[in-house]
């Protein structure tokens, strides 16, 4: 819900600066990224891990970690929105790595699963950015969506 809520914010906030094409690409990527990960999960189906006395009671499958793969998303999307800014590199490095360790000490996720949902977040980012720079999309953008 947290990353829902600042994406949102995040995009409105473009939405009002007139920075349309960044505001789209901010919710259409953390929009898909949630999506297309809880059907890997569903797909995957593995098992959390079980302790006697656990921090923490999730009820959605393990693999791969949602939180990591989220956060580490929205950090970098905003390390791209904020024109490459250093600080925001070092708070996704920080933050993704901190996130990741939370729920391996809260006992919800193996440590593939949160490897898994770094590299996941990689990927996906990987391919919105690219769409993100992509002229054609844009041109296009610009032509049939902001006239």
């Amino acid at each position: 819900m947290i990353i829902t809520s600042m994406t949102l914010v995040l995009g409105i906030w473009l939405w009002v600066k007139k920075r349309f094409y960044e505001a789209i690409w901010v919710v259409a990527t953390m929009g898909t990224c949630r999506i297309v990960f809880a059907i890997l999960k569903l797909l995957v189906g593995r098992e959390r891990p079980v302790f006697n006395e656990p921090l923490t009671h999730a009820l959605s499958y393990s693999f791969p970690s949602g939180h990591s793969v989220n956060s580490l998303t929205f950090l970098l999307v905003c390390y791209f929105i904020f024109s490459y800014k250093k600080a925001f590199l070092w708070i996704a490095i920080i933050g993704t790595f901190l996130i990741g360790w939370s729920r391996l000490a809260l006992g919800a996720h193996w440590f593939s699963d949160v490897l898994a949902g770094w590299g996941c977040g990689f990927m996906w980012i990987s391919m919105a950015y690219q769409a993100k720079i992509s002229l054609l999309l844009q041109n296009y953008a610009n032509k049939y969506l902001f006239i």
